[in-house]
């Protein structure tokens, strides 16, 4: 691994840069000009919005800065509802106009409020509430007067109080459970992890016998498949050949999945399963002997680099900072984007002494704010490959794999930081404008649907095919670039084309690496998922005594699931990564050394000899 190294790609963060320092002038002119309580704040039955004064927006509205909550006149029916000072505490069955609530136009009293009530101007009870966002929702069963309001599903009458009462008690329910079973979530995210690691131990000592078992076993089903295919067909011709009809015309049939097909028709339909059956059988085995070497590779490459992450195993902690990165940009995004979404006038953007006011700005604005989060998505993503390649890159170009430098990732942090943010810089530069190419072509999408042109419609659908295959290739590139920056320190495009050219060169061995890495990795994350949901079925099921409270404890495991599902994936993308840098420096390894003292190979004793 090169240590002597320069700044690379320095234009790109210098854009970069520049960049963020508009999204700075975007962000202040939305937190400036926009209101998202605009969005979040509940609206009447006039459409003013509750605890704000709205004659600020249009004269004729009301101030209803005093009133912050919503209450529903009738919490079935959610067309009537009017702004009120605070939700009812208590429940009133029996209203009178002193203490009825109507809407604000009504002038209600004894003569005229059943009327009110009936036509819903003014609410027949009062229900006992607390405010959820601005809402006053009910925190009792709804009053009989409100059960009579049913529809019909099939033979049954249900009842809406019915439905909204059970509803919320199985989802208060659902909650207390996972409350309750909070320290056993927590617990199997850390069993997640540690069921990872024994993982990687199982595959640095039983990759071999799991690969070759399932290859084989595939080669021997597909060829059992046509032998039997074959004796199928040979079966069906004599008994064709045996009812004495030669001509097209045989009336001998068969009933195959509900179908009558004739004896003759049958006998050509298992002659063509057979033979692409045969045909697929024999290329897999062609296959299998052709890059037999090189699977032997792919398997050891895969035990190296279970090896590797054994040996640095904090190494799986560093994406935990990218991952809290990533998380606070998202919030940034939905907070700006808020602001940039509700603007209450003009929009003005106020920069080195100009002001820029358009009435299409904003919707600029938008799209400036929505390609920059992207960049700096991807760019973290970056930051957190090619910190990673440099960390392995750094065991597997160590001669003496005990003379491994301490905290190899904070090294390889350290380089990223000092010599390649340009390179990252560019490399999600390229991607963010696939992504903004992609969301360009969904809106036109989303209009010629408004418009019913199908035309327009399939056009962009086909290039939406093609820009997902763009950006396949482009992620595929800009990984191996990176993993290249990490080992040789160089610029990115001399990294990425220099990389491409090697994985041509070692076409086969590339496939075979893919094919092996891509099986492990979703056969580890669905062991590793299975099995936590498994034991944690069996915790419940052993411990019952201990979680009586528990009514639905599968939810909990559901939970559980998607954790670990979570936890294996974000785990094995690191292992994802350690495969693909050692199989890179594994092929730089070969080309750039001959094993001889003046250029030892930094390979393992193993890989010699397969090499």
């Amino acid at each position: 691994i090169v240590t002597k190294r320069k700044c690379r790609d320095i234009i790109f963060l210098i854009l970069f840069i520049l960049y963020w320092i508009g999204m700075a002038f975007v962000a202040q002119s939305a937190i400036s000009s926009g209101d998202p309580r605009r969005l979040l704040t509940p609206t009447d039955y006039l459409g003013e919005f509750c605890g704000m004064n709205n004659t600020v927006l249009n004269a004729s509205l009301s101030d209803l800065s005093t009133k912050p909550y919503l209450y529903y006149l009738n919490p079935v029916e959610l067309n009537y509802a009017v702004c009120i000072a605070s939700c009812p505490n208590i429940t009133i069955a029996t209203v009178t106009p002193s203490t009825g609530i109507c809407i604000y136009s009504a002038t209600p009293s004894i003569l005229n409020y059943t009327s009110y009530m009936s036509d819903q101007t003014c609410s027949s009870y009062i229900y006992k509430s607390t405010p959820v966002l601005g809402r006053c929702v009910p925190i009792e069963p709804i009053p009989s007067v409100y059960v009579n309001q049913t529809f019909t599903a099939g033979n049954a009458t249900i009842s809406t109080n019915a439905i909204l009462t059970a509803g919320r008690s199985y989802a208060v329910q659902a909650v207390t459970d996972l409350w309750s079973t909070w320290p056993v979530i927590a617990t199997f995210i850390a069993i997640a992890l540690v069921l990872c690691f024994l993982w990687l131990i199982f595959m640095q000592w039983m990759a071999g016998i799991f690969v070759w078992t399932v290859i084989l076993l595939s080669n021997v089903i597909m060829i059992g498949v046509s032998v039997w295919l074959y004796y199928y067909w040979q079966g069906r011709l004599k008994d064709y050949n045996n009812s004495g009809s030669s001509s097209s015309n045989s009336t001998t049939s068969y009933s195959i999945g509900g179908q009558i097909l004739s004896a003759k028709n049958e006998v050509v339909a298992s002659e063509v399963i057979f033979i692409v059956c045969a045909v697929v059988a024999g290329l897999l085995l062609l296959i299998t002997i052709a890059i037999f070497k090189r699977v032997r590779i792919a398997i050891q490459i895969i035990k190296e680099s279970s090896r590797a992450l054994l040996t640095m195993p904090l190494i799986v902690l560093f994406p935990m900072w990218i991952y809290s990165g990533l998380i606070l940009l998202v919030v940034y995004f939905i907070g700006v984007m808020l602001y940039l979404l509700t603007p209450s006038g003009p929009v003005r953007i106020s920069a080195f002494g100009l002001t820029i006011t358009d009435p299409n700005i904003s919707n600029q604005m938008i799209w400036y704010h929505l390609g920059g989060c992207i960049w700096f998505f991807t760019f973290l993503s970056g930051i957190n490959q090619i910190t990673l390649a440099g960390a392995i890159a750094q065991w597997y170009w160590t001669l003496n794999k005990k003379e491994l430098q301490h905290l190899p990732v904070l090294h390889s942090f350290y380089r990223v930081c000092r010599y390649h943010l340009g390179s990252v810089a560019l490399g999600s530069f390229l991607l963010t404008l696939i992504e903004m190419v992609r969301i360009v072509l969904w809106y036109i999408q989303r209009q010629a649907q408004k418009t019913h042109n199908q035309t327009i419609q399939y056009i962009v659908a086909c290039l939406q095919c093609c820009m997902k295959c763009v950006e396949m290739l482009m992620k595929f590139i800009n990984k191996n670039a990176y993993i290249y920056i990490a080992i040789k320190g160089k610029a990115f495009f001399k990294s990425a084309a220099e990389a491409s050219s090697l994985l041509l060169r070692n076409a086969l061995r590339l496939v075979a690496v893919d094919f092996v890495a891509d099986f492990i990795l979703i056969i580890s994350k669905l062991g590793v998922t299975t099995l936590c949901g498994f034991l944690c079925y069996l915790w419940f099921s052993y411990q019952a005594a201990q979680y009586t409270n528990v009514k639905f404890p599968f939810i909990t495991v559901m939970v559980v699931v998607v954790e670990a599902y979570m936890v294996a994936t974000a785990f094995f993308s690191i292992y994802h990564m350690a495969i693909d840098t050692i199989f890179l420096s594994f092929l730089e390894d070969c080309e750039t050394n001959d094993g001889s003292p003046e250029k030892p190979y930094y390979m393992s004793d193993t890989l010699k000899r397969i090499v």
